[in-house]
């Protein structure tokens, strides 16, 4: 499932329902805002290519919101330079990006809600569990 990872790893399904109280309130902390996906980049290291939500702060609000109340779920943020919002398109060659770019139409969208995804096994497909509203001025 394409997904931004926000907190990993994360607790197991059967704790869900004690960490969902503070999903909530960390998703009510930031206002929903528009998404543009235009640009890829490659981590040489896993060799993937991704893309970069722009504007990338607004990502990193959410995933800042929730950090602060989940700190023992930190290894996206322990990297140099701190969290990097992304969203993993594939692996393969340095290339990959370029080629995918060349290619690649820009989308937009409204990120309107966080999603708490799961899956119950290795060989399982993610599928969202339950999702939680950004918080709405209206």
């Amino acid at each position: 499932m394409p997904h931004v990872t926000l907190l990993f790893p994360f607790h197991p399904a059967d704790r869900f329902a004690g960490a969902e109280p503070e999903i909530e309130a960390a998703a009510r902390e930031v206002e929903p805002f528009r998404v543009k996906l235009a640009r890829f980049q490659y981590f040489a290291g896993p060799k993937t290519a991704w893309l970069e939500p722009e504007p990338p702060d607004s990502v990193r609000r959410v995933q800042s919101a929730l950090q602060s109340r989940f700190p023992d779920c930190d290894d996206v943020a322990r990297f140099p330079g701190g969290y990097r919002p992304h969203l993993s398109v594939g692996q393969g060659p340095p290339d990959l990006a370029e080629r995918l770019q060349a290619a690649w139409t820009p989308l937009e969208f409204d990120a309107r809600e966080v999603a708490l995804i799961r899956r119950d096994g290795p060989d399982d497909p993610f599928r969202v569990h339950r999702t939680f509203t950004l918080m709405s001025r209206i």
